[in-house]
């Protein structure tokens, strides 16, 4: 019996061991330096929880341009309790801090605008007709 006991605790202790340190931060575009898209350690994830049905968009944000940049979601600390964070960056030169989780929370955490003072941002038509852009 005691040996059970011990082969049980240590296959608990196993399997809780691989649940924390088998999940990876994905912060930059397609999990890698790499850009392959692949996350080799992703161990959630599957054909039968991701599917049209049961995954995709949940809720969206008003921003004040285009955004072309890769979101970020990344976990920070509010005020003493963490919170998935999504950043976003526009055209408009604007970075918002919205909480990812709760569509509920609907004003950004933060926002700012890193145009200074006299400056404006590039818009298509600074580009010139040499990119085929009238």
């Amino acid at each position: 019996m005691k040996k059970f006991y011990v082969l049980g605790v240590f296959c608990f202790t196993l399997c809780e061991y691989v649940a924390v340190f088998s999940q990876t931060n994905v912060l930059t575009q397609h999990n890698d330096v790499g850009r392959t898209g692949w996350n080799n350690t992703e161990t959630v994830l599957n054909v039968s929880n991701v599917n049209k049905n049961s995954f995709g968009l949940l809720f969206s944000r008003q921003l004040d341009d285009q955004m072309y940049a890769q979101p970020l979601i990344a976990n920070v600390n509010i005020s003493g309790s963490n919170r998935n964070v999504l950043f976003a960056a526009t055209v408009n030169n604007t970075v918002y801090a919205y909480d990812a989780d709760n569509a509920a929370v609907t004003n950004p955490y933060w926002t700012i605008n890193l145009t200074e003072t006299g400056m404006r941002t590039p818009n298509h038509t600074d580009v010139g007709g040499n990119c085929g852009v009238v």
